[in-house]
């Protein structure tokens, strides 16, 4: 049945050369044959629409056009056809505000999918995730490595015997101040990177569309701090 319909749509062409006098009642066939037509095939019936347009121009024939773009849709047709549906009747529809509210509502949902397809076709926020990912695995593990070091020096203060000579030295005090900077480093670089996986594999994996556009990360030996912008 659909290969059947599909063919007949393909085949099917607008009259042409119609006669003044003929054109009220071809397009009058072609509106019925499209009623007929938009429940099993509304391509078929959206194309006599179109031809029934460009014969004469009336408002049901234009309303219809809006009906079958919209439920396709087809925001721009169905956008169009409304508007020349409320201009045929001198903005005196009777259902004039409902129309006016579903064009708005249609403007929304084209302007939403053309910023769709805008991002889909720009693979920046993505590659910009991937990057980010990256980077804060780096982080994450220079942070690892600053904890282990301060372990490492914070066990060589503790080693020495208290009350002797070295215990009270100079050089164990700047052991144990530098195992306190590298701990504190070592924590904000451990919570940036952490933040900053999260956030790259977050922009790499959001459904397209929604990635934040911007990412702003600032990390210090005390703190991390993370802001995405959308």
């Amino acid at each position: 049945m659909f290969l059947a319909t599909s063919a007949n749509a393909a085949s099917f062409s607008c009259p042409v050369d119609v006669p003044t006098a003929d054109k009220e009642p071809r397009a009058r066939a072609l509106f019925e044959e499209a009623l007929r037509l938009e429940p099993g095939n509304p391509d078929a019936a959206l194309l006599r629409l179109g031809c029934a347009e460009e014969l004469v121009q009336r408002p049901a024939v234009a309303l219809r056009i809006g009906i079958i773009a919209d439920r396709l849709g087809r925001y721009r047709q169905a956008i169009d056809a409304f508007r020349n549906y409320l201009k045929r009747l001198q903005n005196a529809a009777p259902d004039q505000a409902e129309i006016e509210a579903r064009i708005s509502k249609l403007l929304t949902l084209e302007a939403k999918k053309a910023e769709q397809q805008a991002a889909a076709a720009d693979p920046r926020p993505r590659t910009l995730g991937v990057v980010l990912a990256a980077a804060g695995g780096v982080v994450f593990i220079a942070g690892g490595g600053l904890l282990i070091a301060a372990k490492v020096h914070n066990d060589q203060v503790h080693d020495i015997e208290p009350g002797t000579t070295s215990w009270d030295s100079e050089e164990a005090r700047n052991l144990f101040e530098q195992a306190e900077l590298e701990q504190s480093l070592g924590l904000g670089l451990l919570i940036g990177g952490g933040l900053m996986i999260g956030t790259g594999l977050g922009v790499a994996l959001w459904p397209v569309g929604q990635q934040a556009e911007r990412v702003s990360l600032r990390v210090s030996p005390t703190q991390a701090s993370l802001r995405l912008l959308f």
